[in-house]
């Protein structure tokens, strides 16, 4: 872009206009402050709309940083269950997160299962085959899991800070 296509006009309103070198101006209309035609196209940022927009800008920048600090990012665990009984998994088997990290455990197979803490901490229940539980970790330490109705199903949640 070249500086004397570059103008800045006040209508009453602060904005800028940026003409843009090589595009052929608009015929029939009358010619600008500096004898030079309007270009076809016109770039206008009004200053109220650039404050507005600036505004937006900074909040969205916060909430991101924030939004970083407060949310985990959150890990899943797939209940897999092939042809042979003895071979029904936890997958992972054993699985290390952060504090505040969401764990879903999601039952892939055609049986329902259990995802049960053997001290109470947590307990699914029933989870139906294509159905899911999840279980907030807030502090740090290693959780141990097994499933009631078929108890050689185990694993372990390790929970860092």
């Amino acid at each position: 872009m070249r500086a004397e296509d570059l103008a800045q006009t006040t209508t009453g309103r602060s904005a800028y206009t940026v003409r843009l070198a090589g595009v052929a101006p608009i015929y029939g209309r009358p010619p600008g402050v500096n004898g030079v035609k309007p270009s076809m196209f016109r770039f206008r940022l009004l200053a109220a709309r650039w404050r507005e927009c600036a505004a937006l800008m900074v909040a969205l920048v916060m909430l991101v940083c924030a939004s970083q600090d407060v949310l985990a990012v959150d890990a899943q665990v797939i209940v897999v269950q092939p042809a042979d009984m003895m071979s029904w998994r936890y997958d992972p088997a054993s699985l290390t997160v952060s504090a505040g990290t969401t764990v879903t455990w999601v039952n892939q197979g055609a049986t329902a299962v259990t995802v049960t803490s053997p001290d109470g901490l947590f307990d699914s229940e029933s989870i139906a085959a294509g159905g899911s539980f999840s279980y907030t970790f807030d502090t740090p330490g290693s959780f141990r899991y097994f499933c009631v109705p078929y108890p050689h199903m185990k694993g372990e949640i390790v929970v860092t800070r």
